[in-house]
């Protein structure tokens, strides 16, 4: 979710919301598109980490070294773009 620039709240869905139970972040979701993709059942926390890095990946201008907007990356973007790369990819070598 984001604020235009004319002040409207912006919701984006990129497939990954799930609703988090009583179960916390032990909450595992079997029938999610990304469990069956990767064939494992991702847990709350998991998918929560796969949402940051697509989001930063998708608006942050750290993510592409190769556009115009990559000029304008501060350092906290890129920390930011960093962290959630290395937290999903972390992830990615247990599944």
């Amino acid at each position: 979710m984001y604020e235009s620039s004319s002040g409207k709240l912006v919701l984006i869905d990129f497939g990954l919301a799930v609703k988090k139970t009583e179960l916390g972040e032990k909450q595992t979701y079997p029938d999610h598109f990304h469990s069956k993709n990767y064939k494992r059942d991702l847990t709350w926390n998991q998918l929560k980490s796969y949402q940051e890095y697509k989001y930063q990946n998708s608006f942050n201008p750290c993510a592409d070294p190769y556009s115009e907007a990559y000029l304008d990356c501060s350092d906290e973007q890129e920390k930011n773009f960093k962290y959630a790369k290395a937290k999903w990819y972390e992830i990615l070598k247990l599944l």
